[in-house]
């Protein structure tokens, strides 16, 4: 399913103006074969469709932190029923009572209809995704104590970003130990703050999943108004990005303190981008 968006409608007024040139030319380039372009997995867009419209599951939000609070936010206002998932009573109480989180950006109101639970039965029953907000290191004990309630089928799709300090694992294997491999994972990774998330800011994230249907399905029910999901298969480069950048992005504030100017900071982040790419290919990504 393809949107028409701004830039698919530019991207087309393009290439018609390309083949009209090229009908102009003479018989001899005219016969010449056109490289074969195949689609990058980014280009599968999913329409935008209004809340009252589209399908509507239920969501389970893993995780009241501020991005669990956030990406609750986002589903719900899509019209999914969301339910949260907390540890601490009174954190649901406020959060079912005065639409709050009394945690985690809490000069928020939340949307109508979360529901924050300290049951994971009730959380997760009859949930189709799981949005998994706890920590990498916390993840493995986290899921030892819920997975045999998770619901079949149910797509866990993460959101932490890191690698386990214990293990050297990504989340990816970090999931596939905790929960095997007949699991139905997915991982959202991209510059998407919680705070520009609750003020709906335009933002732009990628889901990558070895199986492209579950990293659709989850584009599908998630891709909203001003929150656009693309989709990947590239998991280890979606992981590995996100956990090195934060690493990077330190070297490049030490620029930025030391007053180097644009030129320094340039060839930092071109040659810090390069090497990133070199380490999630040897990591096979």
């Amino acid at each position: 399913i393809y949107v028409r968006t701004e830039f698919d409608r530019t991207h087309q007024r393009t290439n018609e103006r390309a083949n009209e040139q090229g009908s102009g030319r003479n018989s001899r380039a005219s016969t010449q074969k056109e490289p074969k372009m195949t689609p990058h997995p980014s280009d599968h867009f999913v329409e935008y469709v209004p809340p009252e419209d589209r399908e509507k599951v239920k969501i389970c939000v893993l995780g009241c932190g501020s991005f669990g609070t956030a990406m609750g936010t986002v589903a719900r206002r899509l019209g999914h029923t969301v339910t949260m998932l907390s540890r601490d009573a009174r954190q649901c109480e406020l959060i079912n009572g005065i639409r709050r989180n009394p945690r985690q950006l809490k000069e928020f109101d939340l949307p109508e209809g979360i529901v924050a639970t300290t049951d994971p039965k009730e959380a997760m029953e009859g949930a189709e995704i799981l949005i998994h907000c706890i920590p990498v290191q916390q993840t493995a004990s986290y899921l030892a104590k819920i997975k045999d309630l998770i619901p079949d089928n149910a797509i866990i799709l993460s959101t932490s970003k890191g690698i386990s300090v214990e293990t050297g694992e990504l989340m990816c294997d970090v999931l596939k130990t905790a929960l095997g491999d007949k699991a139905r994972c997915a991982f959202l990774s991209g510059p998407s703050f919680a705070k520009e998330l609750m003020t709906e800011q335009p933002t732009l994230a990628v889901v990558a999943a070895k199986d492209a249907e579950v990293a659709q399905r989850v584009q599908f029910l998630l891709t909203g108004r001003t929150f656009r999901l693309y989709s990947s298969d590239d998991v280890i480069g979606l992981e590995l990005g996100g956990a090195l950048k934060n690493a990077l992005a330190i070297g490049a504030g030490m620029i930025e303190g030391m007053g180097f100017g644009i030129n320094t900071m340039a060839a930092y982040v071109t040659r810090a981008c390069g090497e990133m790419r070199k380490i999630c290919m040897a990591r096979g990504g």
